[in-house]
């Protein structure tokens, strides 16, 4: 990410963009944004991201794909009351309820209730 973001600075600076830029146009609140987004966003949320891979399966990782913008959406309408379309909830509900058939899916194959491979198995061993 330092790597993108010094790329994407140097780029930007060879176009011309840096005289552009109007630090008195920026507001108090996307500063905090800006900041929010660096430290929590990108910080907690890869630290979280690479803590996970050790600990879970990649199935079960992946979700999270999913669940972060759940949870944008989910912070935007609670602390700066942005409205929830209903489209937008009904998708929400569906996405939920994917990571939960994921997650229980991917317990009950970590017990070794995998119900199509002892199928398998048993079919294996009578033949």
């Amino acid at each position: 990410m330092m790597a993108g973001g010094g790329l994407q600075l140097l780029v930007g600076t060879l176009l011309g963009e840096l005289p552009r830029l109007r630090f008195d146009l920026i507001s108090a609140t996307s500063a905090w944004a800006f900041v929010y987004l660096t430290l929590i966003g990108s910080l907690v949320g890869f630290t979280a991201y690479v803590w996970l891979m050790r600990t879970c399966s990649p199935a079960l990782v992946s979700t999270y794909a999913y669940v972060n913008p759940l949870v944008a959406v989910a912070l935007g309408s609670l602390v700066l009351k942005e409205p929830v379309p209903h489209a937008m909830a009904t998708a929400g509900g569906l996405i939920l309820a994917a990571v939960v058939l994921i997650t229980l899916t991917s317990k009950r194959r970590a017990k070794g209730g995998d119900a199509t491979q002892a199928g398998g198995d048993s079919l294996r061993s009578s033949g």
